[in-house]
Order: C-alpha cells, then sequence, then structure tokens
C-alpha cells in the first residue's frame, strides 16, 4: 500500500501493478517527521498544527476497530501514550473541516487537514479492508511531501544501517 501525501492518493498495489486507487487526507502539517516529542505525549499535550503529522516512512498496518470511526487500519509503529495513527473512514462531526468536500477536491492542497491519520471515503476503507482479507500485518509507503527525501526516507536495502533496519522513520 502507498499513500501519496502531495497528491491525496492511497493505493494498493499486488505484484507491482496498482488494484485499487482511491482519494485519501493526510496530516494539515506538510513535515514529514513527527517532532521528536510527540510519541511521549498524550493527544491532549500534542498542540498546534506541528504534530499534526503524517510522517512519511515504511510501516505496517493492522486492522483495529474504533467506537466512532469503526474499522479501520492502525499504523502499528506510530503509536503514543492514548493515541495511535491510522487509515480510516473520514470523521465528518467537524462540519467546519469540509473533509467530504476535499476528499472529492481536484486540489491537491484541500488534502491537508487531518491530525495525522490518513481519512478515506467510507466505500474505500470497506475495499481496503475486503482487498487486504486477514493477511495480518501489511506494509505501507508513505511518500514524504518533499520528494527529494525519497532516497533518504527510502534507501536501497544494501544502504540501510544496522540501527535503521525496519525503521520507517527519519
Amino acid at each position: 500500500m502507498v499513500v501519496d501525501k502531495v497528491r491525496g492518493k492511497i493505493a494498493l498495489f499486488e505484484d507491482g501493478e496498482a488494484k485499487f486507487v482511491a482519494a485519501a487526507l493526510t496530516g494539515e502539517s506538510t513535515a514529514d517527521v513527527l517532532p521528536p516529542d510527540a510519541i511521549g505525549k498524550t493527544y491532549a499535550q500534542q498542540v498546534g498544527v506541528k504534530y499534526k503529522v503524517t510522517p512519511a516512512g515504511r510501516y505496517t498496518v493492522s486492522r483495529d476497530f474504533d467506537e466512532k470511526l469503526g474499522t479501520l487500519l492502525e499504523i502499528n509503529e506510530n503509536q503514543g501514550p492514548d493515541w495511535s495513527l491510522a487509515i480510516h473512514q473520514v470523521a465528518l462531526w467537524n462540519k467546519s473541516q469540509r473533509r467530504d468536500a476535499r476528499l472529492r477536491s481536484a486540489n491537491d492542497e484541500d488534502k491537508h487537514i487531518t491530525d495525522g491519520c490518513i481519512d478515506v471515503e467510507a466505500g474505500t476503507i470497506r475495499q481496503l479492508l475486503q482487498l487486504l482479507a486477514k493477511k495480518g500485518a501489511v506494509p505501507i509507503y508513505i511518500l514524504p511531501m518533499d520528494e527529494l527525501l525519497i532516497p533518504i526516507v527510502f534507501p536501497a536495502r544494501d544502504e540501510l544501517l544496522p540501527e535503521h533496519a525496519g525503521a520507517g522513520f527519519l
């Protein structure tokens, strides 16, 4: 699975071919890395846009359930004391954010509004869950806003330093 933060898209690939592509909303901040203190802070302590980041990197997702959002795909490597990042159905309770309209917008800048999660339409999450049907932890690649960072965020396997092997962030 790939999330393109620049273009506001999520895609599921199989054998190098895109099997499914849909619109996605990402973090309001266009940063590619969570602030260093974010993981140790509670959700309430993360005040300001600087914490609303969908971090670039390679991670894994697993199915989970939230009472408000339903079945979702939790990003296993990005969790704090009382929060985690996930791919889930778009949250529509804050009408002023117009997240439903932003998903349909052709303007790439409209795609940056979440607190860091990846919001998709209800039909998109259903389709992803169906296509991923019990595959366990599925890899997800979140592309950086700054495309010049791609070789740094996703180094060739032979360039990985032992202390960074498997890390999904800078």
